[in-house]
C-alpha cells in the first residue's frame, strides 16, 4: 500500500470516528440538557444559547484533541519513530480540520 492510499485510509477512519465520537458526545449532552432546558424555559433565546453552547462544548475539545495527537505523531517521526506516525499524524490532522468545517 503505497502512502497515498495510506493517508486516505487514515483520513477516513479518523474522521468516521471522530463523527462516531460527536454523536455520542450530542446525545449524552442532549440528554443532560433536556433537564436543563426543562427547568430553565423561559423563552427560545435560553434554549437557543444552551444549544450554542453544548456545540462549541462538543466542537472544540474533540477537534483540539485529535488536532494536538496529530500534531505530535507527526513531531514523533522527526526524533525518528517511522513515516507510519507520519501518516497516522497527517491524518488526523485533516480529520480535525475536516471536522471543524463540518460541524461549523
Amino acid at each position: 500500500m503505497n502512502t497515498l492510499s495510506q493517508l486516505l485510509l487514515y483520513t477516513a477512519i479518523s474522521l468516521l470516528s471522530i463523527r462516531l465520537l460527536d454523536g455520542l458526545v450530542k446525545n449524552l449532552s442532549r440528554k443532560v440538557s433536556r433537564f436543563q432546558l426543562e427547568a430553565y424555559n423561559t423563552a427560545g433565546i435560553v434554549k437557543w444559547f444552551q444549544h450554542q453552547q453544548l456545540r462549541v462544548y462538543r466542537i472544540v475539545p474533540i477537534s483540539i484533541l485529535l488536532f494536538i495527537s496529530g500534531s505530535l505523531l507527526c513531531l514523533s517521526t522527526t526524533i525518528g519513530f517511522g513515516q507510519h506516525n507520519l501518516n497516522v499524524g497527517i491524518a488526523l490532522l485533516v480529520a480535525s480540520i475536516i471536522n471543524l468545517f463540518v460541524e461549523l
